[in-house]
């Protein structure tokens, strides 16, 4: 999709499709061995009882296979019920090459090479 569009890059690509984002993330699988995402964000499950998301450790698994490591976990949430255990967060994944980068460098997502 990306070629078709005529997209190169992308700074930040959520994805949040209710049950179809390992298949999404699949089917970007060049544009991720590329490093043509910098950043990845999902909707993902947090514990083996939660079973209307898609547990992080497939999240993880998919991703570490193109070298993108956890980088955060935002807007987290504890079970509805009001059981003290993580439901679901959105975790993003940094591309390799952001990776290794120190929190001072200073570096431009939009003109890299």
């Amino acid at each position: 999709v990306m070629d078709d569009l005529n997209i190169n890059y992308i700074d930040f690509l959520k994805v949040d499709a209710e049950g179809a984002d390992l298949e999404i993330l699949q089917g970007a699988s060049e544009a991720f061995s590329e490093e043509r995402v910098a950043f990845v964000q999902v909707e993902s499950g947090m514990n083996p009882l939660n079973d209307r998301h898609i547990p992080f450790d497939h999240f993880n698994e998919l991703m570490k296979g193109f070298h993108y490591l956890p980088f955060g976990m935002y807007e987290q949430h504890l079970e509805w019920s009001g059981h003290l255990r993580l439901r679901l967060a959105n975790v993003a994944f940094v591309c390799p090459s952001l990776g290794t980068k120190q929190k001072d460098d200073h570096f431009s997502l939009r003109n890299r090479s």
